[in-house]
């Protein structure tokens, strides 16, 4: 009888991918619960900030100049999404806003030189973060997608 050999040799390989994988959900799956949570509280904070904003441009006793007001708002948002350690300009990321009105149905997009629609109530905010993965290549997850959603 003739000895086989290499048989451990394959049944390890396929072991560590699978120990890889394992690896890579617990590392990976815990980096994307964190940057999830990041991107809904920077979306939250937008949202607010946003909000806040154009809750001064409403309550003003005076006219209104709808496109500053817009542009106004559009910073402040870009602004406190920075100050949550987010930046909206990076390629890994990327920020939306909308007024709403008191229904949260969208009325226009904020910053896009429309101006503040005269329904708007509040701000939906979008964020998007994307990062590599460390482990997770081995079974082809190549990126993590972190979205976070907020209306205020």
């Amino acid at each position: 009888m003739k000895k086989e050999r290499g048989q451990a040799l394959v049944i390890l390989a396929f072991a560590l991918i699978a120990l890889a994988a394992f690896a890579g959900l617990a590392i990976d799956g815990g980096r994307t619960y964190s940057a999830r949570r990041q991107s809904q509280n920077t979306a939250d904070a937008v949202a607010m900030a946003g909000t806040r904003v154009l809750a001064t441009f409403v309550n003003q006793c005076t006219p209104v100049d709808r496109y500053n007001a817009d542009n106004a708002i559009a910073a402040e948002m870009v602004k406190f999404a920075r100050d949550n350690g987010i930046d909206p300009t990076a390629e890994n990321a990327e920020l939306q806003g909308w007024y709403v009105n008191a229904s949260e149905a969208r009325l226009g997009r904020v910053g896009w030189g429309t101006g503040v629609p005269d329904t708007a109530t509040g701000i939906e905010a979008t964020l998007v973060t994307t990062d590599s993965t460390t482990f997770m290549k081995v079974v082809g997850q190549e990126h993590i997608v972190a979205p976070g959603d907020a209306i205020a």
